[in-house]
């Protein structure tokens, strides 16, 4: 995810790059959602992560603004262990809602979040030209604008 002058873009990076990152985790006083989801109560997140009263997940933005600290800016698998960590995931963005919410805790600059294009694999559907989410679904194709949920069989970079 990048902010600024491009911002509001998701963009594909070498994993092996090194970019602050944002977790993400279920807030404690909120059910997981059902079939007919309803508001939930408008309590907050742990120290140091933030969301709207109405998100489901807190989100933590791993990084330094002026004084870059190295030491927190991670490969894609290393942040993602990060998040793990402390108990979330990398963040899933499904609203534009929740992309601009984060995006003014970017501050011009790329993020990782939870989402990564995927390479062909021998023997593996072509999804060459998609975006995989974490839960290992095919949220977003190129050529289709679209999001496309269908099962893929192993995460790759």
């Amino acid at each position: 995810m990048t902010t600024g002058q491009v911002g509001g873009f998701w963009d594909d990076k070498q994993c092996l790059d090194k970019y602050a990152f944002v977790c993400e985790k279920y807030r404690p006083d909120i059910s997981p959602p059902t079939k007919a989801p309803t508001a939930p109560p408008a309590q907050g997140c742990a120290a140091g992560w933030t969301a709207k009263p109405h998100f489901r997940h807190c989100y933590k933005v791993i990084t330094l603004f002026h004084n870059v600290d190295w030491s927190l800016k991670k490969s894609w698998e290393a942040a993602l262990e990060d998040c793990i960590a402390r108990g979330g995931d990398l963040a899933s963005i499904h609203t534009q809602e929740e992309e601009e919410f984060l995006a003014l805790y970017s501050k011009d600059t790329t993020k990782w979040i939870g989402l990564r294009s995927n390479p062909i694999e021998g023997g593996e559907q072509n999804i060459s030209d998609a975006w995989i989410g974490l839960k290992r679904k095919v949220l977003f194709r190129e050529k289709q604008k679209s999001f496309v949920p269908s099962r893929i069989q192993k995460n790759s970079h």
